[in-house]
């Protein structure tokens, strides 16, 4: 059995289970194979997987990094140079990557509150037209580094960018904009000054 995937940053542990797991996050994208599959059966099903999250306060990917880990003693064959999460940092995420990290790559999950997904076409196009024009690949890779590189010299084009899509971003926004209970019962009424109209003949 075959458990493929991003690890998560650090090890997790559960309450009166000693012994830590690691797991592999739906973020960068997870691989399991068909034996592993089977064996999940008993475990892993609309009806169980709900509670035993909440009971062992653990999110879905989590979970399921220790019941494979854990109780089928199956351990994670880590991809991190290939699946990349959108819990990557900026600095370190498609900024480091060459035309080479591109082409080898599974997964791309870089994250929406640090710039627009308007990226996410250009590297697929790239990759497109490396596959279908292998002898190309060196205009290729100077026109990827170029693109790299702008963003590396213009980080203030990546300030405070997302996706419009984005339904959580503006949750985020909306709760950042609300004033708490504290706030508005310390927040003074500053006076209006009066405003003159003049009529104009």
């Amino acid at each position: 059995p075959y458990y493929i995937g991003r690890t998560s940053t650090h090890p997790l542990g559960i309450h009166g289970l000693k012994q830590k797991f690691r797991f592999a996050t739906y973020g960068g994208g997870v691989c399991y194979s068909k034996v592993l599959l089977k064996k999940l059966r008993l475990y892993i099903n609309k009806s169980i997987t709900p509670n035993e999250c909440v009971k062992t306060g653990l999110s879905d990917d989590a979970y399921m990094g220790y019941t494979i880990e854990h109780k089928l003693n199956v351990s994670l064959t880590v991809l991190n140079d290939r699946l990349h999460s959108h819990l990557e940092h900026l600095d370190i995420s498609f900024r480091r990557l060459t035309l080479q990290n591109l082409l080898q790559a599974i997964t791309f999950g870089f994250a929406w509150d640090r710039y627009q997904l308007s990226w996410m076409p250009i590297i697929h196009e790239i990759i497109q037209l490396a596959k279908q024009n292998l002898n190309n690949e060196h205009s290729l890779m100077l026109l990827w580094n170029f693109l790299r590189d702008y963003e590396k010299l213009h980080p203030e084009n990546l300030t405070e960018k997302f996706d419009d899509s984005c339904t959580s971003y503006h949750k985020r926004v909306k709760a950042a904009k609300t004033p708490s209970k504290t706030q508005q019962l310390t927040t003074r009424i500053t006076p209006v000054e009066k405003i003159t109209v003049k009529k104009i003949v």
